[in-house]
């Protein structure tokens, strides 16, 4: 009957007798039992390595082959402690085999770590592996949602954490392009939330709404489909009444809303324009709100988060419920409204999300209609230009309404930044929000021909 000739290490016993201490040839076993302890893992020098018999050294690279694992373990050991060393325990991070999961050949001993690091930047499954480890804590995460869902606890199962994981899946799937499946994580909040009786349950939690409401509406303004959330819902749901903000003006701001308030009445016996009254309803609440933001940045103060859930939500929801001919009026005041509100509660421009479906109509809408009525007040021709520009357009697309923006602003007489700030701020303007790309866009069509 063969046996196996592989030894494994023999266990020694020390027995002392007597009250001498241990001999030196059981002190020499001693300390020999305790290094190859301390030693366990750790890597010489490749220099330092005696040279063995060559008979041992194979018998070494079988022992390897068979113990797939062992590079790995080695990586995972104590910190190095010279330069040399580092290099080579930076290893860690290499692929333990070459080849398929299956492949038990490993990289041979001889291979410097500096010849490794050169051949593994051409090898193509590390993105591979990095998006294996994106995969792995995904899935994790999804495992430990269906357990919550699953669970018979409903304080578990419908509590506002599971809503942030939902949440945090959808916003996820948004920012990657993957619409369907964002879509479908919102569709799974509205039920939760409709298990626990609407959104007034989710009581003291208001950031959370907020977001919720924010991943809704940049969902439907990306891809030019209702919202989710509140369909079919009246004026006289809570989150589509506009807030009374003007309680919370002082005199001088309030003088300041009511004056633009008043430009879109001034507009019917100026130039015969009839503003739809829901949109000048949505057009006075978002005033309201600019002076309130332009208030609390001057006199240093906080907003609280209601005010802003509230607004967002009544005038957003609102605007994109409105349903007007695209040659009209309303609708261009419409879209420059829905622009400016994507830049001061959406601006996600910065994390490398645009509105392609609002940008594309914004530029035609612009292009077509005020291009071709030159009866339309300059003042507001100048901030429906300056809202698309600041709210949805990028640099390329802006440079279709500089001639727009520098016919307009020879009409009202503006020739620099300053007038036309203030111009803007006569209807609606957040400074610490729009300043600095209003001025790169008033620089590139009109600031290059001034006098």
């Amino acid at each position: 009957m063969p046996t196996n000739s592989k030894k494994g290490p023999e266990l020694c016993f020390m027995v002392k007798t007597s009250m001498d201490g241990f001999k030196p040839e059981d002190r020499k076993l001693i300390r020999s039992h305790v290094m190859k302890g301390k030693n366990l893992g750790r890597i010489r020098p490749l220099g330092s390595r005696r040279h063995q018999h060559p008979s041992d050294e194979r018998k070494k690279n079988y022992d390897d082959i068979s113990d797939n694992s062992s590079l790995s373990r080695i990586s995972s050991r104590r910190p190095p402690h010279s330069e040399h060393e580092t290099s080579v325990l930076a290893l860690g991070s290499i692929p333990p085999r070459v080849g398929s999961v299956a492949s038990t050949m490993h990289l041979a001993d001889t291979v410097k770590p500096a010849t490794i690091e050169v051949v593994l930047q051409f090898v193509p499954r590390r993105p591979f592996r990095e998006s294996q480890r994106v995969r792995h804590h995904y899935q994790k995460a999804v495992s430990l949602l269906r357990q919550r869902l699953l669970c018979d606890d409903n304080d578990i199962r419908l509590s506002n954490n599971t809503i942030s994981i939902v949440l945090s899946f959808a916003g996820q799937a948004f920012s990657s392009g993957d619409l369907k499946s964002a879509i479908n994580h919102l569709q799974g909040i509205q039920k939760i939330v409709d298990l626990r009786g609407g959104f007034s349950s989710i009581i003291g939690n208001e950031k959370l709404i907020n977001e919720i409401l924010r991943c809704d509406l940049g969902i439907a303004i990306y891809s030019g489909s209702n919202p989710i959330l509140f369909r079919g819902v009246g004026l006289s749901h809570a989150y589509r009444v506009y807030p009374k903000l003007d309680l919370f003006l002082n005199q001088s701001s309030l003088d300041h809303t009511l004056k633009s308030h008043e430009f879109l009445k001034s507009l019917r016996l100026t130039h015969d324009i009839e503003i739809n009254d829901q949109l000048a309803a949505a057009w006075n609440a978002m005033s309201d709100f600019c002076s309130i933001i332009n208030l609390a940045a001057n006199t240093e103060q906080r907003i609280d988060v209601r005010t802003l859930l509230y607004s967002m939500a009544s005038i957003m929801y609102n605007l994109l419920d409105m349903r007007f001919e695209s040659t009209s009026w309303d609708e261009s005041i419409r879209l420059g409204l829905l622009s400016f509100s994507c830049s001061v509660f959406l601006p996600w421009a910065r994390l490398g999300i645009s509105y392609p479906h609002l940008k594309s109509i914004v530029r035609n809408q612009f292009a077509s209609l005020i291009g071709s009525s030159p009866s339309m007040p300059p003042k507001l021709v100048m901030w429906l230009l300056m809202a698309g520009a600041v709210g949805v357009l990028d640099e390329p697309d802006c440079a279709c309404v500089h001639d727009l923006l520098l016919d307009a602003a020879n009409s009202y007489g503006i020739k620099y930044w300053s007038q036309m700030r203030d111009m803007l701020n006569s209807l609606m303007w957040i400074g610490i929000v729009h300043d600095k790309q209003g001025k790169r866009v008033f620089d590139s069509a009109i600031g290059r021909y001034r006098t």
